[in-house]
């Protein structure tokens, strides 16, 4: 049986794990970010969703700029608004397998950063899924990254019942 969040929540306040929130409405998905949002050590800063259906370009083109280390594209950059606190991505295994690889990229980063302390990002990624990531269209690479501490809300759901 799956841990309840709050649990989780208690165990990695003051890690900056990727977050990987399956299954519930988009709703309970922000609801559980934003919890172990508000219980981190990055609780004074920002935190920010994407919807990822919605918002792929915008994404896309704020990600290739931190690659190359440039600025963004005019227009706000989802990831520097995030700087210092939590960023939500919602429906990421809806985005292109490019944009994965770049997602990929920079979650691989942000756990480096917080881990060794230099050269990472400071944002905490969270990743919301509607489905089953088992069978979801995330690219290898960036399910190993984002799938390492798991809160399915249906499986909170069918133990609370």
């Amino acid at each position: 049986m799956a841990q309840p969040p709050a649990e989780l929540i208690k165990l990695h306040c003051h890690s900056m794990t990727t977050l990987l929130v399956i299954g519930g409405q988009a709703m309970e998905r922000r609801a559980v970010a934003v919890s172990f949002h508000h219980s981190s050590h990055v609780s004074g800063g920002p935190f920010v969703a994407v919807d990822c259906r919605h918002d792929e370009a915008r994404l896309h083109s704020a990600l290739q700029a931190i690659l190359a280390d440039t600025a963004p594209d005019p227009g706000p950059d989802p990831i520097r608004a995030a700087w210092s606190g939590t960023l939500l991505l919602d429906h990421a295994d809806e985005l292109s397998p490019d944009c994965q690889r770049l997602l990929a990229w920079f979650a691989q980063h942000t756990l480096e950063g917080a881990v060794g302390g230099e050269g990472g990002w400071p944002v905490r990624l969270a990743v919301g899924v509607a489905g089953d990531p088992d069978v979801l269209g995330f690219i290898p690479e960036l399910r190993d990254e984002v799938d390492k501490l798991r809160v399915d809300l249906d499986e909170v759901e069918a133990g609370a019942a």
